[in-house]
């Protein structure tokens, strides 16, 4: 799952997401359009607070190309 599909699932914002990653709303929405990769310590944090639901291969690795069509924006 796509990071912006697990924050629409759970009715989570953007800026409440980086407040409790400890990290700047700019940058995870940076990771979450793909023009960043999260670091290795994000990638890691993003999937514990997710339980696993947000995958280190998809933070890290993820092809944002094919991905299917993403929930609607907050």
């Amino acid at each position: 799952m796509w990071i912006d599909e697990w924050l629409f699932k759970e009715k989570i914002s953007i800026k409440a997401f980086a407040i409790k990653l400890d990290i700047s709303r700019q940058y995870l929405h940076a990771i979450i359009s793909g023009n960043r990769r999260g670091s290795p310590d994000i990638a890691k944090k993003i999937s514990e607070f997710t339980k696993g639901e947000v995958s280190l291969d998809e933070i890290l690795f993820g092809d944002r190309k094919m991905r299917k069509k993403p929930p609607k924006e907050r």
